[in-house]
């Protein structure tokens, strides 16, 4: 069993995101079986974005950012796997990204949030 939770902010250049998911310890167990104890795994994310409308090759949106992954640096055993006493997931991980997009559009406006609902009349192609 596992239980989990998140929170994320944006604006219109930055995202940043948590996420904390706690594993319970296995022991209802089957012939042949060891239990498993228990994790928690912390995940973290910070991004930027920027919009380059003249550069050298067009306009270029850049992403550029860090995510961690099992920040608490606990040892994962995931039950299911066969050879889990010998094999343990990946430790703690904290990586650099960039992405780039060429010669699209800039964004006309920040990320869409949302804005509510929307009748379905037929102005909007759902009714006649």
């Amino acid at each position: 069993m596992r239980l989990g939770g998140g929170a994320y902010w944006r604006s219109d250049n930055w995202f940043v995101r948590m996420g904390l998911l706690h594993a319970f310890g296995q022991s209802d167990l089957s012939l042949n079986e060891t239990p498993t104890a228990g994790y928690n795994l912390l995940k973290m994310e910070i991004s930027h974005r920027k919009f380059f409308r003249d550069s050298p090759w067009g306009a270029t949106e850049i992403i550029t950012g860090l995510v961690g992954d099992n920040l608490l640096d606990v040892d994962v055993r995931n039950h299911v796997q066969f050879h889990k006493d010998e094999i343990l997931l990946p430790g703690r991980s904290i990586k650099f990204f960039m992405n780039a997009r060429f010669g699209g559009n800039g964004p006309s406006a920040p990320p869409p949030y949302f804005k509510g609902l929307r009748s379905f009349g037929p102005s909007n192609g759902y009714g006649a």
